[in-house]
């Protein structure tokens, strides 16, 4: 395996191992992971949905209209 390829797969085991914790952190905390394509992964939270829907002016712009993140 040449240099560039134990690099490629270091990085890769880095990336899927920070996503894991940052995925089980988020879950703890009640979001639901949506979708997954590509380099973007849509977390949902039902709460944020519904609050959103009642007062959207008070959400910052890193929120999507049905409360995703």
């Amino acid at each position: 395996m040449s240099t560039l390829e134990k690099t490629i797969d270091s990085w890769g085991r880095i990336v899927e191992e920070q996503f894991s914790t940052v995925k089980s952190v988020l879950e703890s905390f009640g979001f639901r992971l949506e979708n997954q394509k590509g380099s973007h992964s849509i977390f949902r939270h039902p709460l944020i949905s519904e609050c959103y829907k009642l007062f959207p002016e008070l959400f910052p712009r890193d929120f999507a209209p049905d409360g995703s993140l």
